[in-house]
């Protein structure tokens, strides 16, 4: 198996990867609406918690992707 292939294959497992935190985080936002619901918080708290969490995770989904470009550089 040529080098090529192997990073091939190692990049599209990454990409995978990346795809399963996408969903992972859209899942984990989706729970975070639900139990705030359940307490009793104010709508504006509410809001500025959950674009705090959307924030953070859009800042972890750059990271992971200016990684995967740089490393997408070297193919």
């Amino acid at each position: 198996m040529s080098i090529n292939k192997v990073m091939e294959l190692v990049f599209s497992l990454i990409m995978l990867l990346f795809l399963a935190i996408v969903v992972l985080g859209v899942l984990v936002g989706i729970t975070l609406v639900q139990q705030l619901a359940a307490y009793e918080i104010s709508f504006g708290m509410r809001c500025f918690f959950i674009g705090g969490m959307f924030a953070t995770f859009l800042y972890i989904m750059k990271l992971i992707v200016d990684k995967i470009r740089e490393y997408h550089r070297y193919i």
